[in-house]
């Protein structure tokens, strides 16, 4: 989201008579907010959740107030001025929408940083047909659609002219997704199902951060196009700009199945949520401590591999061993209370472990990260020693830390687990994923660490029992 600076005046649909002068302002990194030289109003009423509206350069505003933020009073040669400023949740510019029946939304279009080179489709080209002639050329792509539960994403190609003098043309193409729901919907909704999902899945799709540039909205009168103002999540852009070649997948590769893998990602949304946030913070917050990557990661992989999994079934000698246990400590002095903590204590003791967990996500990875990762079982001991080390052991008192460089890598091990687990999910074949990550700068990272860093991998995978 850029930078913005909307001045105007501003009243309460209810007394559109008392108009204030003012500015709404956002920087992507804070909130959106908003100024006013005077009070909107000399009521009683309540200053949260307010709605109001504005005139401004950029047309009509309809602002969704969260709270006031401040209210400041004083007097300047003898006049009393006021002050107020209030926090927004969010504003459409390009109507006024009083009535919350008036902001639910059938269609809106995302723009995201790195979507035109995510989708692979080519751009203009140009060539010189007669001398002194230069003739450009560019076909929009077509479509691709996903039908899904909540209603349809279709991934098309935009294009813009503009003309400066008679000596210069410019053409400028890129890509957004325009999403249509079945019923019409409140920002809200559309930012935490549709906005949200769409982004990460891009994050995911080119292993790099991705940000929302720009969110539209197809008004109620179906003529009126707005676009919205919010806090968007701030996130730690890379460097340098990706080519297609680069990404794991990208639109075009995927194309015969992108409803399906469209699919099976909203639905891996909704199912592991947390385990995905966890993840995709270690690349939206890049300039995080090493430590607190790698943490988040693996918490990122346990999450990952509970939900997958799901609730075990208690083995039937599990539960006779509890029994046993309780029924042998009745005869002691231990108080009731005392034996009622032991079973509950020991009724989960067959939960796996985060060693377990690791291990068995590693080895879903072998025909994809052997032989880098090694042996299964040692790469999980090695990482839950560590995690639980930095997290449960006294911080004055932090023998056998590992040093900077093994956990990063180790934070990368697991983000590539993590991944290679992720895009099972999302339906690629082993084969697949592995040509998908030899494109990425991460598997040109893990060839140098395991290289570099450690020298090449041993041929002995695993110790014979």
């Amino acid at each position: 989201m850029k930078r913005e600076e909307l001045t105007g005046d501003w009243w309460l649909p209810s007394a559109p008579e008392r108009q204030v002068a003012g500015t709404l302002s956002y920087e992507p990194d804070g909130y959106p907010e908003l100024k006013l030289r005077g009070a909107l109003s000399d009521g009683k009423e309540s200053k949260d959740r307010l709605v109001v509206l504005g005139r401004t350069g950029d047309g009509p505003v309809t602002a969704e107030i969260d709270f006031q933020t401040n209210l400041a009073r004083g007097f300047s040669y003898g006049v009393e001025t006021v002050h107020q400023s209030f926090a927004v949740r969010l504003a459409i510019v390009g109507a006024h929408l009083p009535g919350s029946s008036d902001r639910r939304y059938s269609q809106i279009s995302l723009d995201l940083t790195g979507i035109w080179p995510w989708t692979g489709w080519h751009g203009p080209t140009g060539r010189g047909s007669t001398p002194g002639e230069v003739t450009i050329t560019y076909s929009r792509p077509p479509e691709l659609i996903a039908d899904l539960e909540w209603g349809r994403v279709r991934l098309f190609g935009t294009h813009s002219e503009s003309y400066k003098g008679w000596a210069r043309a410019s053409l400028e193409v890129g890509a957004r997704f325009l999403c249509e729901r079945a019923e019409a919907a409140p920002m809200e909704a559309w930012l935490a199902e549709v906005v949200g999902p769409l982004r990460d899945f891009l994050s995911i799709a080119t292993d790099r951060a991705s940000q929302v540039v720009e969110i539209g909205v197809i008004l109620p009168d179906e003529h009126a196009y707005g676009r919205v103002i919010y806090s968007a999540t701030h996130v730690d852009l890379p460097p340098h700009p990706a080519l297609p070649f680069d990404f794991p997948f990208t639109a075009v590769s995927i194309a015969d199945e992108f409803g399906s893998v469209l699919g099976r990602w909203f639905e891996l949304r909704r199912r592991q949520g947390r385990a995905l946030a966890l993840y995709l913070s270690t690349q939206y917050r890049a300039s995080d401590l090493a430590e607190t990557r790698f943490l988040n990661v693996a918490g990122a992989a346990e999450a990952y591999h509970r939900r997958t999994t799901g609730p075990r079934a208690v083995p039937e000698g599990h539960k006779q061993r509890v029994d046993r246990i309780v029924a042998a400590l009745a005869s002691t002095d231990l108080a009731r209370r005392d034996r009622a903590l032991v079973r509950w204590r020991l009724r989960k003791g067959d939960e796996p472990t985060l060693e377990s967990r690791l291990t068995e996500m590693a080895r879903r990875c072998e025909n994809v990260l052997q032989p880098s990762l090694g042996d299964p079982a040692a790469f999980g001991k090695r990482v839950a020693a560590a995690r639980n080390l930095m997290v449960h052991s006294d911080p004055s008192h932090l023998a056998g830390l590992p040093d900077g460089r093994t956990i990063i890598d180790m934070f990368e091990d697991v983000g590539l687990v993590f991944l290679v687990c992720l895009y099972q999910d999302l339906g690629f074949q082993d084969d697949t994923i592995k040509t998908m990550l030899r494109r990425t700068e991460r598997w040109r990272f893990l060839e140098y660490r395991k290289r570099a860093w450690f020298g090449e991998p041993t041929a002995v995978l695993r110790e014979e029992p």
